[in-house]
């Protein structure tokens, strides 16, 4: 059996995108392999109850010293010795984890960082001549480690995690439930990893507006989605109160109940984030909204029914998480996305 010690600390979507590449191992080599997922404590409840992952070890990123981590994977290593890292990370952190266990074979993720700068820095797309699925994450890490793994050439479309609790028994809040019955789903993710990636609250409001006009829409209800740090989403509550259509469940749900909304949807509406693709790893369609951040950078989305929005712009992408402040008046990546245009996405995707 290879015992493998898979490292994908953080993100979100993250964490959750390198499931295509384990569900693939795990299908061509079943028993003969041995995976054991280390990742944040916040994130792990994405894979903790994957029938393909045996073993989850979580750790607390801003609490946990990286020396307590490091006798933690010893013990481990101890237990049940690991025949191979598998670093889908590439960070500091990890390089150190390695390194302390320089005896073990590893395989690093290749996270194209020179082709990211040239893009970021000089607007040169080295990426752009990539296969249109290689761009996805999901496709490209399945064929960065194809011949390693023996995985064939042409993959199918995988979903991005096939947990457990992500497809079994309904876990949204029975308050909520009741609230939803009877009704269809179109559910919004107004926030993002940082604040600059964040299309404007009041787009998102002129666009619930408009749906709430559009006969289209008269079989939905709309629920704005977020986490109890995202105290912006607390605007959206007038839209509520104007409309009992309007559900903002910020700081209601937590991610596995999210993940369960997102299975209820019809589609998902949002920013560059994490929780679009949950949503797509239960089969619902996205309509992701690009700001500072490229697609070319392999997070767009990749089911056949999801739109992205983007526009080319002279400093457009800016930087590879979307972290740096904009220089300009106003971030005209987010601001020329109007809320009909996103409008439009939503029909095509319903259609």
């Amino acid at each position: 059996m290879l015992n493998i010690l898979v490292i994908r600390l953080s993100s979100m979507g993250d964490v959750l995108i390198p499931m295509g590449l384990l569900n693939q191992i795990k299908d061509i080599h079943h028993k003969r392999v041995r995976l054991t997922y280390l990742t944040s404590e916040e994130f792990a409840p994405l894979i903790q109850e994957d029938k393909n992952i045996d073993e989850v070890m979580t750790f607390q990123r801003r609490v946990e010293p990286l020396s307590t981590l490091l006798k933690r994977i010893e013990k481990k290593h101890q237990e049940k010795p690991f025949d191979l890292i598998l670093d889908l990370h590439s960070t500091m952190r990890s390089l150190l984890i390695r390194w302390r266990f320089f005896s073990i074979p590893r395989l690093v993720v290749d996270k194209r960082r020179f082709e990211r700068f040239l893009l970021t820095k000089f607007k040169i797309n080295l990426l752009k001549g990539e296969d249109h699925q290689a761009q996805r994450q999901v496709k490209r890490l399945i064929q960065d480690f194809s011949s390693y793994f023996h995985l064939p050439e042409k993959t199918e479309k995988k979903q991005l995690s096939s947990s457990s609790f992500l497809y079994q028994e309904n876990k949204i809040p029975k308050e909520i439930e009741e609230k939803i019955e009877g009704y269809k789903l179109i559910c919004f993710f107004p926030s993002a990893s940082f604040e600059t990636k964040r299309w404007p609250v009041d787009s998102f409001k002129a666009l619930i507006r408009q749906m709430l006009k559009d006969q289209d829409f008269n079989e939905y209800k709309f629920a704005i989605l977020a986490g109890p740090k995202d105290e912006f989403c607390r605007e959206f509550d007038e839209l509520a109160l104007e409309n009992k259509r309007v559900l903002n469940l910020f700081a209601q749900t937590n991610l596995k109940e999210s993940a369960q909304m997102t299975k209820r949807a019809s589609v998902c509406v949002g920013n560059d984030t994490g929780l679009l693709h949950i949503s797509e790893s239960v089969g619902t369609p996205v309509v992701m909204i690009f700001g500072p951040t490229s697609e070319f950078y392999g997070f767009a989305p990749y089911l056949e029914k999801s739109k992205y929005l983007s526009h080319s712009l002279w400093c457009r992408p800016c930087s590879t998480t979307g972290k740096k402040k904009c220089f300009r008046r106003e971030p005209y990546c987010l601001t020329q996305t109007a809320p009909r245009d996103v409008l439009q996405a939503i029909k095509e995707v319903l259609q």
